[in-house]
């Protein structure tokens, strides 16, 4: 099949998953073509990261249209997937060429994909979070769970030593929710390494929240409480291979969800054969089995109720009883490994997606 991929790239990573997913049409043995603009570049790249070189116009991203992009390309694609985000096509789609649309980061802003999904007049969208798949169908799309993965090409065991009891890999948000927390007396001593540290200046405590910040809250929270009670490592800003020796310096990873949605991270760490402490979101139990391939807690936080303490309680307890119970943690480490690097790769996706243009699946099933 010849596939039109259309996704933009984050110049200051050295790959995402949309990266991952076109590498993965093409290990399948797909012709693939690649279009779309390096984030943050308002006039055109001299080396492009896609075969059809475009410019960042993420202000107005419709801009483009499919003719527009389709006479830039040598031969014509049976699909078109576009990937958020940041950058898609709309206009008048031709009718003998399917198209579909991949929401990855579904919690960055549904009403901004659902409307995405219509201008695209797309006859696929793919969903990383079966949770938020209701909000899409109720309005006539054509909508399947493909969850997210990991990049076994990156993503991989790595042969150093632990160095910690917990590492966190990932945006924090704490620097822009210190203000929320200005009651709570906490004395941040979080160790960054490979990234930044917190400005706690009185300056930044109290500035106004940037756009992301309630976002972030909890998992800001919960990472400066850990932060008192074990030795924790944040590492932001930090991707590929560096990205897995950063989860590999600790015993375990606690990850804590954006509003209910899927992370890569999950897998990520279970990839790199690192015991992972992760929340139950909606649906988890279809792609991780809890207590058998990592261990989970439950959402109670809420920034209007006080009642935090709960969760973390449940995590602190967690935490505790795998940190002393190396044998237990090693043996579910290992059975998630596996499982991971069978059935939750971008390969595995890639595959999907096809057979369901092709009309051979209906989805992403549970595989046991």
């Amino acid at each position: 099949m010849r596939i039109l991929i259309v996704s933009a790239k984050i110049p200051h990573r050295d790959f995402n998953s949309n990266d991952s997913l076109i590498q993965a049409f093409k290990d399948l043995g797909h012709e693939v073509i690649t279009c779309g603009p390096i984030i943050g570049n308002t006039e055109e790249p001299i080396v492009s990261p896609r075969d059809i070189k475009v410019i960042d116009k993420s202000i107005h991203p419709e801009y483009y249209t499919y003719k527009e992009i389709l006479d830039k390309c040598d031969k014509t694609p049976d699909f078109i997937l576009q990937v958020d985000p940041h950058f898609y096509l709309s206009g008048d789609k031709p009718k003998d060429i399917k198209s579909g649309y991949y929401i990855v980061d579904v919690h960055r802003g549904a009403d901004i994909f659902r409307r995405m999904s219509i201008e695209g007049k797309f006859d696929y969208i793919f969903i990383a979070q079966k949770f938020f798949i209701p909000i899409f169908t109720h309005i006539g799309l054509n909508c399947f769970w493909i969850p997210r993965a990991h990049d076994d090409t990156f993503i991989k065991e790595q042969n150093i030593n632990t160095e910690c009891d917990l590492v966190f890999c990932g945006e924090t948000g704490i620097s822009d929710t210190l203000n929320i927390f200005n009651k709570l007396d906490f004395d941040i001593n979080l160790r960054y390494h490979d990234g930044y540290y917190p400005d706690v200046s009185f300056q930044n405590r109290y500035r106004s929240w940037s756009n992301m910040s309630l976002e972030y809250i909890e998992r800001a929270e919960i990472l400066i409480r850990l932060s008192k009670d074990y030795n924790l490592r944040i590492y932001d800003k930090t991707y590929g291979e560096n990205y897995a020796k950063a989860i590999s310096r600790g015993k375990i990873l606690v990850n804590h969800s954006l509003w209910k949605d899927s992370a890569l991270r999950n897998f990520e760490v279970l990839a790199c054969n690192r015991f992972l402490i992760a929340d139950n979101i909606p649906f988890q139990e279809e792609l991780l089995e809890d207590k058998k391939h990592y261990a989970a807690y439950n959402q109670y936080f809420s920034p209007l109720v006080d009642n935090f303490k709960l969760e973390y309680e449940e995590i602190r307890s967690l935490v505790d009883y795998y940190l002393s119970h190396d044998l237990e943690r090693k043996r579910i480490t290992n059975i998630g490994k596996e499982y991971v690097r069978k059935w939750h790769t971008f390969k595995n996706r890639a595959k999907t997606i096809v057979d369901i243009v092709e009309g051979k699946s209906n989805g992403y099933v549970r595989p046991y």
